[in-house]
């Protein structure tokens, strides 16, 4: 996760159980590329060695995006946030601060009252955000894990 990021992120790498066409080949079968219900795992693109995915499970939202690539005997996989969730929680954040804000501006509150707008923002960035991709993030590197038949390295 990037110290310095608004929205978290998570990269890891794994480590191939066989070769990596037999892993492509593998990877695409439980793949879907049209945006209709399927039963297949994973969502997404899939270009010579590189992926670009999500789950397919049914979610409110779909928040997680991987992308990475496979080399010969591994490879490389980083979880962000999705840019459309990350729109919808960059609103969160920022309504109850601006909404105390504007009231504070028009005389209707105190200005004391824009801690509690901050603190608010804060806590469903650190709360809700980190415990939504934490738990959304670790479901989809196991979806990931099981298409590639890789194992983790850290």
């Amino acid at each position: 996760m990037s110290s310095l990021s608004l929205f978290p992120s998570k990269q890891r790498s794994f480590d191939l159980k066989t070769d990596a066409p037999q892993t492509m080949e593998r990877l695409k079968s439980m793949t879907d590329f049209t945006t209709t219900f399927t039963k297949k795992p994973l969502r997404g693109t899939i270009e010579g060695q590189s992926f670009k995915l999500i789950s397919s499970k049914v979610n409110l939202v779909v928040f997680v995006v991987m992308k990475g690539s496979v080399t010969e005997s591994g490879g490389c996989v980083i979880a962000t946030v999705h840019p459309v969730s990350r729109l919808l929680v960059g609103i969160i954040m920022l309504a109850p601060g601006a909404l105390i804000l504007v009231n504070v501006v028009l005389g209707y509150m105190p200005p004391e009252l824009l801690v509690v707008g901050i603190l608010q923002g804060l806590v469903i960035h650190f709360v809700f955000l980190g415990l939504l991709f934490r738990i959304n993030s670790a479901s989809s590197f196991r979806i990931l894990a099981n298409a590639l038949d890789a194992v983790y390295t850290d």
